[in-house]
């Protein structure tokens, strides 16, 4: 067995990182909420069992038993945020007996995003290099106010 694709304390302390130091312009909508934090925690703990595998399978059931969000609206909701933000990758089942695909953005202790997957322009990703994490923050958030400044 190789080593895992995902370093569960590194993850763990990168999202936490990217939540503490978050900083939504004006203009964005969509801010981290408790119902983002607790679904990626229950995502992050079904990955683990799932032996850390880049697509996992994970029944809205299950996610919404262990988080106790129970109303559809508030989980898909925060499924589609947590893409948005670059959390995780999300691929819906075909039909009501497939069940939905989830492959978790791989994260470093600073809470850059390390894969080089970028949805939308709104969310950046910064290259992991400890020794320039001062330079590449003010970059970002330069690089963010510009772009939603465009808007």
């Amino acid at each position: 067995m190789g080593t895992p694709r995902i370093n569960y304390y590194t993850q763990t302390k990168g999202f936490f990182k990217w939540v503490e130091t978050h900083r939504p312009s004006p203009k964005e909508k969509i801010r981290i909420r408790p119902t983002h934090i607790t679904i990626y925690w229950a995502l992050l703990n079904l990955n683990n069992i799932a032996s850390w595998d880049e697509w996992f399978y994970c029944t809205h059931e299950t996610i919404k038993k262990v988080t106790g969000i129970y109303n559809n609206r508030t989980y898909y909701r925060a499924i589609r945020e947590l893409e948005y933000f670059g959390f995780i990758k999300y691929q819906e089942g075909k039909n009501e007996n497939q069940m939905p695909y989830v492959s978790l953005t791989i994260l470093s202790e600073t809470g850059c995003f390390i894969d080089t997957y970028i949805k939308n322009k709104n969310k950046v990703s910064c290259v992991e290099n400890t020794s320039v994490d001062t330079q590449v923050d003010t970059q970002l958030t330069t690089q963010v106010d510009t772009q939603v400044d465009a808007q």
